[in-house]
């Protein structure tokens, strides 16, 4: 487990022995990224407490295995997708941080501050590439051009998703509207069957009747 979460087993050995283990959140959601528990029973650590899922179900060896195997698979296109969206976001809550702070004339003070929660996650999570600490905005600074095309790129990426989403939703209305139609024929033809029924008229006569071309008003 130690090595699963890449902490030292005495910090492991801590969780699984204190009662009342106070978890950093870092490390509650990296044990449930590994094994599937839930947060919440994680964080009570409450050792006479039953194992639970992510579900509130019981917990099963099979979900860990499920966990451990699916790993290799993360890397895949609707996570990357799923990432790009997230990067999005957090481009709008930093650049509206960084505009409030600098109201308060303290925007170095936040960009500081965000460059360091950046830092902790690159060493933690990577990518190993250093990234420079950019004190003045260049015109010409390779980072912020990356970025920029880093941004478009996603913004069109993002408006053929969009695009998709919206000819399937097309595909899908005109799926429905043809089974409306088909409905109200086959509810026609029963009210004229029921009517010719009721007019007492024979097989043959409703049959050349269904044949018949409905006249036009």
């Amino acid at each position: 487990m130690a090595d699963l979460v890449e902490r030292h087993w005495r910090t492991i050995q801590s969780v699984e022995l204190s009662k009342g283990y106070t978890f950093s959140e870092t490390l509650a959601r990296r044990i449930v990224a590994e094994t599937g528990v839930q947060l919440q029973w994680l964080i009570n650590n409450d050792l006479t407490a039953p194992i639970v899922d992510c579900w509130g179900h019981p917990y099963r060896r099979s979900e860990f295995e499920y966990r451990q195997a699916t790993k290799r698979f993360a890397d895949n296109e609707f996570t990357r997708t799923c990432a790009a969206d997230h990067a999005a976001i957090f481009y709008r809550h930093i650049r509206a941080i960084l505009l409030a702070a600098a109201k308060k004339n303290l925007a170095y003070v936040a960009t500081w501050r965000i460059e360091k929660v950046l830092d902790e996650c690159r060493h933690e999570f990577g990518p190993q590439k250093y990234f420079e600490r950019v004190t003045v905005p260049l015109v010409k600074d390779p980072q912020r051009i990356e970025g920029a095309a880093l941004m478009r790129k996603y913004t069109g990426e993002h408006a053929a998703r969009m695009r998709q989403v919206e000819r399937t939703r097309d595909k899908q209305k005109r799926a429905v509207q043809r089974r409306a139609v088909q409905k109200l024929e086959v509810n026609r033809e029963l009210r004229e069957r029921r009517k010719a029924e009721q007019a007492g008229l024979s097989k043959e006569q409703i049959e050349m009747r269904e044949r018949k071309p409905l006249k036009k008003p």
